[in-house]
């Protein structure tokens, strides 16, 4: 079986392509020559080509995708998703999703979903083959032996950075070592959270860390308690059984919602922090007595399927070879 995978623009979705890139090898295609340089660096066992002719001339039977996107030709199509967020993004892509001859999709609650919304797709449960994945242990990040705070905020309207970066950061001025993963987004928007981004990464220090990564896993492994908003963090966190808390980006805008299709259904099992001045106090509270850990690990079971005996990986191998 020949594979091919194609990518978009943003260099940490390549994170949950690279688990099938293991197994089946083959080639990335994209139109993104920053891209392109970034795969040929950090993964140069990797074949990556900008030519829709060479992708051509590969005749892949399945082409696999992380982000929303149709490239026509006579192989099959294989959505793997890139993050299991509330965000609204899959759903304004109907076209897309319901051309694609496979959906492996994390867990029940994403297809029910889709199924929820009307949409025609062939969904598989196969969990996250990139949580899956064994990670390298990553070296000390902090000399001190505090709790680990993981801020890992969203991008334009779904993002906290605006109304609480600067309380994240006053974090580390007390009991905590705080770690902060800007969206790769983020950069490419600009603006002011941009700003605050490279205005606080000026002020690293002993206790306080800005990284960026293509795989947040890692991150997410070392931490005690992740800090998120609206976005697909937050669940991998609890995945992991992280404490988590979300940052409100606009209480006017934002509240809890039971709704399954809402952007803010993970609210339902996790607490949030409405204003900046309360953070540290349910940091602190939820580090000694993590209050939501019943309903944390009941999302967590709901969002990422988990076979008996198979790993994601196996399980998503065994589905894409099903359509072949």
């Amino acid at each position: 079986m020949r594979a091919a995978y194609f990518m978009f623009s943003n260099f940490s979705h390549f994170g949950d392509l690279w688990p099938y890139y293991q197994h089946f090898g083959g080639l990335v295609h994209t139109t993104s020559k920053s891209l392109a340089q970034f795969l040929k660096e950090k993964y140069p066992s990797v074949a990556v080509t900008l030519d829709l002719a060479e992708l051509r001339r590969f005749a892949p039977d399945v082409m696999l995708y992380a982000s929303m996107q149709i490239v026509e030709g006579p192989w099959k199509h294989v959505q793997v998703f890139h993050g299991a967020s509330d965000k609204p993004f899959y759903f304004e892509h109907r076209y897309e999703m319901e051309r694609y001859d496979l959906c492996l999709c994390y867990g029940q609650r994403e297809i029910d979903k889709f199924n929820k919304a009307g949409f025609r797709i062939n969904a598989v449960p196969a969990g996250c083959a990139r949580l899956d994945m064994p990670t390298a242990p990553l070296p000390p990040l902090f000399k001190n032996q505090r709790p680990v705070i993981l801020y890992a905020s969203s991008f334009g309207r779904h993002s906290s950075v605006e109304r609480f970066m600067a309380a994240v950061y006053e974090l580390s001025d007390k009991k905590f070592n705080v770690l902060v993963k800007p969206h790769p987004a983020s950069a490419a928007e600009g603006g002011a959270a941009y700003d605050l981004i490279k205005r606080f990464a000026d002020r690293q220090g002993e206790s306080f860390k800005m990284v960026q990564s293509d795989n947040i896993v890692p991150l997410i492994k070392v931490c005690d308690l992740m800090l998120g908003d609206i976005g697909g963090s937050a669940y991998e966190a609890a995945y992991f059984d992280k404490p988590v808390l979300a940052l409100n980006p606009d209480p006017a805008k934002y509240a809890l919602n039971e709704e399954i299709l809402s952007e803010t259904y993970l609210w339902n099992f996790i607490d949030v922090v409405n204003e900046a001045e309360e953070l540290a106090g349910f940091v602190q509270d939820t580090i000694e007595q993590d209050p939501r850990g019943t309903s944390r690990r009941e999302i967590a079971a709901y969002s990422y399927y988990k076979h008996p005996e198979l790993n994601a990986l196996q399980v998503g191998i065994k589905a894409i070879e099903s359509i072949l």
